[in-house]
C-alpha cells in the first residue's frame, strides 16, 4: 500500500473504499480456487512458438491439431487412471501429508481440532472443510495442517477435496471431442466469404528480429536486485545509484 501511494495517493483510497474482498484473493468471497485462469493460455503460447509465422489457415490448422491431440492425451489418462481424483492434486495431497508428519493434534470434538505447527496454532475444522490458516477453503484440498488431523484418524481424505477434482470431473471436462478438419477439397465456403479479399494489415514493421516471448511480468518471477546498491529492479552493470568519484 506504502508504494502504491507513492505512485498515486488515488489507487489506495479506492482500494480501501471498494473493500478488501473485491482485490484481495484472501479476502474474497468467491472461491478462486489454485488454478490461474492463464494457465491454458501460457501452455499454448509455448506450444505455437514456432507456428506464429505460418500463414492464418495453416496457424489455425495446427492449433486445431494440437488441442484435439490435448484432448485426447489427456482424457485417455484419465480413463486409464485408477486414482479418484487428478495426478496434480493427488501430488498435492502426497506433499502435504509430507509436511503434517511435523505437526502435533489436539482434539477438540470429532470434527474441530487444533494443530500445532511449531510455534503457530491453527484450528481445523473438517465438517466445514475449514482451517484458520486458510488455504484449506481457497484451494477445497486439505492443507497440511487438516492432513495432520485426517492422518491421525485415518479418516479418507478424498471426501475433504472438492468434488471437481475427481476423477468422474476430469472425463466431464474433455468429454466433447475436437472435430478433425477434413481436407480441403471438400470444403463448401460460402459465395459471399471466398469472394472477399483480405489484405495485409497496416503499420509499420519495427526493425530488428520479432519478438516471440512475452513480457514477463515482476510478480511473475524473480526480480533482479543489484550486487552494489542492494535496490532491485536492476543489475550491477547497469547501476546508476553508485556515486561517481571526483
Amino acid at each position: 500500500m506504502a508504494e502504491l501511494e507513492a505512485i498515486d495517493s488515488r489507487v489506495k483510497t479506492y482500494l480501501m473504499d471498494i473493500g478488501y474482498d473485491k482485490w484481495s484473493r484472501a479476502h474474497s468471497k468467491a472461491n478462486r480456487t489454485m488454478t490461474m485462469t492463464s494457465n491454458i493460455a501460457e501452455s499454448v503460447n509455448v506450444a505455437n512458438k514456432h507456428a506464429r509465422d505460418l500463414p492464418v489457415v495453416n496457424l489455425l490448422d495446427f492449433m486445431t491439431t494440437l488441442i484435439q491431440k490435448w484432448n485426447y492425451t489427456n482424457r485417455k489418462d484419465a480413463v486409464e487412471s485408477f486414482m479418484k481424483i487428478g495426478a496434480k492434486c493427488e501430488k498435492i495431497l502426497a506433499d502435504k501429508t509430507i509436511l503434517s508428519h511435523t505437526m502435533t493434534v489436539l482434539p477438540s470434538t470429532e470434527f474441530l481440532h487444533l494443530v500445532i505447527d511449531g510455534q503457530t496454532r491453527n484450528v481445523v475444522r473438517l465438517h466445514e472443510k475449514n482451517c484458520t490458516y486458510g488455504r484449506f477453503q481457497l484451494d477445497d484440498i486439505p492443507c497440511p495442517h487438516a492432513m495432520t488431523v485426517i492422518q491421525k484418524f485415518h479418516m479418507d481424505s478424498y471426501k475433504c477435496c472438492s468434488d471437481y477434482y475427481n476423477i468422474d470431473y476430469l472425463l466431464k471436462t474433455y468429454e466433447i471431442p475436437v472435430n478433425p478438419l477434413p481436407d480441403e477439397t471438400t470444403w463448401q465456403i460460402p459465395e459471399h466469404v471466398s469472394s472477399q479479399v483480405v489484405l495485409p494489415p497496416k503499420g509499420k514493421i519495427k526493425p530488428g528480429r520479432p519478438k516471440k516471448k512475452r513480457g514477463i511480468g515482476g510478480w511473475e518471477g524473480n526480480i533482479v536486485t543489484c550486487a552494489l546498491c542492494g535496490k532491485k529492479g536492476h543489475n550491477r552493470r547497469t547501476c546508476r545509484n553508485i556515486p561517481k568519484r571526483d
